[in-house]
């Protein structure tokens, strides 16, 4: 006589993983990436950073620090990170544009005073992070844009052209900038001065990029910089 082994019952069956869907059943089409359109969040990845973020960056206090873009638009940033661009005399401390890249490359005073060693040290590496950021993010329009501004220019154009450099990210870089926001500790000498007439007193040194990127926005960076100042001139 056979045995029959009796039917599983609901409370033994195996938990089936997430996501299981069985063989038999129709395809989902409720999702976007289902049917091959590409998810808002994916075509907004980049652009945005929760307002967490940007609290808790504008309540950092000592160190320069903020967000940006995957178009490296300043997406939040403290009072240190503002102060430490060219500042006019008389005039109160503002960011030199929301692009701290279109600045670097397209500005003559960035070019010629704060970020020393311009081709080699500044443009040449964000160039590289430029054309990283199209390459991989072919959809967005933000850095497609400034990529042809950038390839446009009669100065800033042929470094960019130069693919000898592969750069993705600047994460524990560092590079000779000068800090106009940058205060001497007490006791030590305050070693500042002008790069030109047309801006106040600024410090030379070496600033060292910490990166880190927001999850919740793939493409967009967080950034602390660490200054150490100049102990001695610095040739550009």
């Amino acid at each position: 006589m056979k045995c029959r082994r009796p039917p599983r019952s609901s409370s033994t069956t195996s938990p089936r993983p997430c996501g299981w869907r069985s063989a038999s059943a129709p395809p989902c089409t409720s999702t976007p990436w289902a049917t091959g359109r590409r998810s808002p969040w994916i075509r907004l990845a980049g652009s945005s950073v929760a307002p967490a973020w940007q609290t808790a960056i504008e309540r950092v206090s000592g160190r320069p620090g903020y967000a940006n873009g995957l178009a490296r638009n300043v997406l939040a940033a403290n009072d240190d990170f503002i102060r430490m661009f060219p500042q006019e005399p008389g005039k109160p401390a503002r960011l030199p544009g929301r692009n701290p890249i279109r600045w670097m490359l397209l500005r003559g005073d960035a070019r010629e005073d704060h970020p020393v060693q311009w081709e080699k040290r500044w443009a040449e590496p964000v160039a590289a992070q430029l054309r990283t950021a199209v390459a991989t993010h072919p959809d967005n329009k933000d850095p497609r844009q400034l990529d042809q501004q950038v390839n446009d220019d009669p100065v800033a154009g042929p470094v960019h052209r130069n693919h000898n450099i592969a750069y993705a990210h600047p994460d524990g870089d560092s590079c000779l900038v000068r800090h106009a926001g940058f205060v001497a500790p007490e006791g030590e000498e305050d070693r500042g001065d002008r790069c030109c007439e047309h801006h106040e007193v600024s410090q030379l040194g070496v600033v060292t990029m910490c990166a880190a990127q927001p999850f919740g926005s793939p493409g967009a960076r967080f950034l602390f910089l660490v200054l150490e100042p100049s102990q001695r001139p610095v040739a550009a």
